[in-house]
């Protein structure tokens, strides 16, 4: 059966006592099984200086997840645009399409960190004077061949070329404030819920994104997705454990990611539910479902009605491999 509007979002995280290897090959299995039973996408992140996660980079990965899988689309969510040139962006894309022609999903972010480390700045180009909206339109430009006359990239081409194969370019967005200039550029959008947690200016940015689409070479209707959390388990008592993990990385991401090696494991996670009181209110709520799988399935379908979305991107963060996999079958069987 078809499961139209879900698909997966991976870090590609690190549980305890699992090499690197052994936790990309993990990740691998968790496509293959998505694809198997019908999702619709598996978009890998893009982070850096984060030792639990080894998603840093989407787009080199991609292309063994393509060799791995054989209809699911496949993306990023997000590549960071200030961390590249436009051209080597679009050029990886387009290869990535010629070998998976019509599975390849370009998601691209920014990142404005509230601080930057001179370790960053030496590795990357993160500088809040990026010019957000002509690196866009310079990434689009590349990728469908109408780079503006005046622009300075005007009359390159990205290879391969010659073929007929159109990547849509989906931007995620934290806030209302680019879903204007997204939508009369004829993009997709996503929503970072998983990051922002704010319900109210997701339906808002939704509206404005709906209200401006004109259609483009890359995408002739609307295209919104929302990127969440979820925690669910069909296992008793198990997904109260699984949310306080969950919990214990989203604080790690927000306050020391690069003192976090690996995700908590089941069992300590165990040790301190008990030690909670269980009508407590759960501080990232915002950013996830979390029930039953029952429970679960009528969140998203709420949300969707909530939001005007199209779909969603569940980011699949539970601790243990076991358990991430079972997320997928239970995800597979929601009817949104």
């Amino acid at each position: 059966k078809m499961t139209l509007g879900i698909g997966i979002l991976d870090f590609i995280p690190r549980d305890k006592n699992t090499s690197v290897l052994e936790s990309f090959e993990q990740s691998i299995e968790l496509a293959k099984l998505a694809d198997e039973k019908g999702l619709d996408r598996y978009w890998l992140t893009e982070h850096h200086s984060t030792p639990a996660v080894l998603s840093s980079t989407p787009q080199l990965l991609l292309a063994r997840y393509g060799a791995a899988t054989k209809q699911i689309k496949l993306g990023t969510g997000a590549v960071i645009i200030n961390n590249s040139t436009p051209y080597q962006i679009a050029e990886n894309y387009m290869a990535l399409e010629a070998m998976y022609p019509g599975r390849v999903e370009a998601g691209v972010g920014h990142s404005m960190p509230k601080e930057v480390t001179r370790q960053e700045t030496l590795g990357m180009q993160i500088n809040r004077g990026l010019d957000y909206e002509k690196t866009i339109s310079q990434i689009a430009g590349l990728l469908y061949d109408d780079l503006s006359t005046e622009d300075e990239m005007h009359g390159l081409r990205v290879m391969p070329t010659y073929f007929d194969g159109v990547t849509p370019l989906y931007t995620m967005l934290g806030s209302r404030r680019n879903a204007k200039f997204i939508a009369e550029k004829g993009l997709g959008m996503v929503f970072g819920l998983f990051f922002s947690g704010d319900l109210a200016e997701c339906i808002e940015t939704i509206k404005i994104y709906r209200k401006h689409f004109k259609p483009s070479k890359g995408m002739s209707k609307p295209s919104v997705l929302i990127a969440l959390y979820a925690v669910t388990s069909t296992k008793r008592n198990m997904k109260e454990v699984l949310n306080y993990a969950l919990n214990d990385w989203i604080d790690a991401l927000e306050d020391d990611k690069r003192a976090y090696l690996e995700l908590m494991e089941v069992s300590e996670a165990r040790d301190f539910v008990t030690t909670i009181d269980p009508d407590a209110e759960d501080r990232h709520a915002s950013k996830k479902v979390y029930g039953t799988p029952k429970q679960v399935e009528m969140q998203l379908r709420r949300l969707k009605e909530e939001t005007d979305a199209d779909g969603f991107l569940i980011a699949n963060h539970l601790s243990g491999f076991a358990n991430r996999r079972a997320l997928i079958e239970i995800l597979s069987q929601v009817n949104i």
